[in-house]
């Protein structure tokens, strides 16, 4: 696991906000058409998918500071409204889905914003603000604590190291 310090700028967490607002319901990912907005299939919270060409400036602001080790493979937005929540997990990948092996977690509201909603990688307790970021090897176990109240908005990237 790796934390970043303000990773994202307030400008770029704004226009991906605006991004997600302005978002219609039917996206191509994979070359097959979807919903774009769904329930996640593992804990509690609103999963939302995205394209390069929409959230792919939050790629080129950020890149530099990974060496150029990574490569984008998915963009999601999720949202943790009042009692969501992900129990501890690894993640994975699918069938049909790209290959990818590290997530990018970027905070993207106050944590003033909501009450609860805590990330953990590995046991230890992670405390973001807008613009931090965590990112963890899918092998290591990480959950989110429930929200008691108000909205958490993070980025999530699912990213590949490059060989």
């Amino acid at each position: 696991m790796q934390k970043f310090k303000q990773l994202l700028s307030y400008e770029a967490v704004d226009r991906a906000f605006k991004v997600y607002r302005e978002s219609n319901n039917v996206v191509e990912i994979d070359g097959r058409l979807m919903d774009r907005h769904s329930i996640a299939s593992v804990g509690s919270f609103m999963l939302s998918k995205f394209t390069f060409d929409e959230l792919g400036f939050v790629w080129d602001e950020i890149k530099d500071k990974f060496g150029h080790q990574f490569d984008p493979v998915y963009f999601r937005i999720l949202k943790y409204n009042p009692r969501c929540h992900i129990p501890e997990h690894v993640d994975s990948y699918g069938q049909g889905q790209q290959e990818s092996d590290h997530s990018l977690i970027i905070q993207m509201n106050s944590p003033e914003d909501y009450a609860g909603g805590l990330p953990s990688v590995s046991g230890r307790n992670l405390y973001l603000n807008v613009g931090d970021a965590v990112m963890y090897e899918y092998s290591e176990p990480h959950a989110v604590s429930q929200v008691r109240k108000g909205i958490r908005y993070v980025i999530n990237m699912r990213l590949k190291k490059v060989k």
